[in-house]
């Protein structure tokens, strides 16, 4: 896996994303589910915001955000 800014690599082991409501996340305990952010378009379901979301979990091509909802960057590979 390949985490990186644009310029320069993420070395970091979790992350926050933004995504539509994830069961498959909720399950996991360690990934705090934070505020609703907005809602999709296609589908009209929530969009949350999951904090310590493993590596493994980030999708490729997934942006990857700060704690305050800042764009960090992305999963290259």
């Amino acid at each position: 896996m390949k985490f990186t800014t644009g310029t320069n690599q993420i070395n970091e082991i979790v992350f926050t994303v933004k995504r539509v409501k994830d069961e498959n996340l909720e399950l996991n305990y360690n990934v705090k589910i934070d505020k609703q952010i907005a809602r999709d378009k296609a589908t009209g379901l929530p969009v949350l915001m999951y904090h310590n979301v493993p590596a493994s979990d980030v999708k490729i091509g997934e942006n990857v955000y700060t704690e305050n909802g800042e764009f960090y960057g992305y999963r290259a590979e």
